[in-house]
């Protein structure tokens, strides 16, 4: 067998990963949304063999069609909105001197950009990086005698003497505070809100809203009429390659009554939000349906408030489909298997509720769960159970219930 070069080698390796990737389905267009017929198809029209009886998958599809899919018209208004604001942003903070930082470029993430918004295009979320420069800076894991935060990090300088613009945000002479950067950030937003002007823009309205800073933003639709959306600002930064950013952990005090002695206060959150929004986005091929089976549930969890499925969070219900699609034993994933594979999510879901710890896909130490009880975990899991133990029928009712 012959030899090949390196090179050789590197141009069959992008050809190869260009033939797998060039079917992935855009989560940003119209084809996200077409996700089979919302009646029985005639034998021979579907690329499988049909089945007896399919009332799970049509209401399956049409729950979807009447109460998750956002118009492609509707998000891409709002997309716009988002990147005028973005731009604007972006420009206001390179000017260093305007805010004595320096901040790297502004990162979309969230929902909206991973392909998994529903009902509303009304919610965004912009990591604004700030850059550390001036001195060699080191982040720590929380894992003390007297406190254990896995996925949560102290960051602060190595070297102590060293000046930087950032020193009055360093909290007790040792660790950067996100509380103190945050503060120092919700100036510089207020000040680059003030200078913007976009002529279908009505109002943009700063809002503390606690680790994020919340841009409340009312604007025009020429099909939609008025609307409101809320992009939330985050502070992070990028230290040795890993991100991490201001958001809170459940033991540190509330933001308005913040404690000198707490020293969860201090703590930086380990984000994996870039490597995870990757997966979300191209983990579906033609006539695929992960999203679409992860988005059914998000919208009924959504609608159910902070009762039953309502008492988690849409990451839970995103980190369950990163284990089940992880999950090779797993039957076809193909669109008509859509309530086969609804029931297997719901099914990986109860498995971590009954388990009562979801590790994080990306760093397993991490316990999802950690901040629910035993008592509340059961009540979702009883409640989960019910809808699945007997047949579709049961389903159906979680699905109407989800429109109440």
């Amino acid at each position: 067998m012959t030899d090949l070069s390196n090179t050789t080698w590197n141009r069959i390796y992008k050809f190869v990963t260009w033939l797998l990737r060039k079917n992935i389905r855009n989560p940003d267009t119209a084809e996200e949304d077409d996700i089979g017929p919302i009646e029985p198809a005639i034998y021979g029209e579907s690329l499988i063999p049909q089945r007896k009886s399919q009332p799970l998958l049509m209401e399956l599809r049409r729950y979807y069609r009447d109460y998750v899919a956002i118009p492609v018209d509707k998000r891409y208004r709002a997309f716009e909105v988002v990147e005028d604001i973005k731009n604007s942003l972006q420009k206001f903070v390179q000017d260093e001197s305007k805010t004595n930082y320096t901040f790297g470029d502004i990162m979309p993430q969230g929902s909206s950009y991973e392909g998994l918004k529903v009902v509303e295009p009304n919610e965004f979320d912009l990591l604004l990086p700030l850059i550390l420069k001036d001195s060699e800076w080191r982040s720590t894991e929380a894992a003390g005698s007297e406190y254990h935060a896995p996925g949560y990090v102290f960051i602060r300088k190595c070297i102590s003497n060293t000046k930087t613009p950032y020193d009055d945000a360093i909290d007790n002479d040792v660790y950067l505070s996100p509380i103190e950067i945050k503060r120092k950030m919700q100036s510089i937003v207020q000040r680059a809100v003030k200078k913007l002007d976009f002529p279908n823009v009505q109002r943009v309205t700063l809002r503390e809203s606690g680790p994020a800073l919340t841009l409340e933003v009312i604007y025009d639709d020429d099909d939609y009429g008025s609307r409101k959306m809320f992009i939330d600002i985050v502070p992070s930064m990028n230290i040795r390659n890993k991100l991490f950013v201001a958001k809170r952990h459940p033991e540190s005090d509330q933001y308005q009554n913040r404690t000198y002695h707490n020293i969860f206060n201090n703590l930086w959150r380990v984000s994996f939000s870039e490597k995870e929004k990757e997966i979300i986005r191209e983990m579906d091929g033609e006539r695929e349906c992960r999203r679409t089976c992860l988005k059914i549930l998000k919208t009924i969890q959504l609608k159910k408030g902070s009762s039953q499925l309502g008492m988690l969070s849409s990451y839970h219900l995103k980190t369950c489909m990163l284990h089940l699609n992880a999950d090779k034993s797993i039957g076809s994933w193909h669109q008509d298997n859509l309530d086969d594979r609804f029931k297997d999510l719901l099914m990986k879901l109860i498995q971590f509720l009954k388990e009562e710890k979801m590790p994080s896909f990306s760093d397993r130490n991490i316990d999802l769960f950690s901040t629910y009880n035993t008592i509340q975990l059961q009540n979702i899991r009883d409640w989960l159970e019910r809808k699945v133990r007997s047949d579709d029928k049961i389903i159906h009712g979680m699905l109407q219930l989800g429109n109440n």
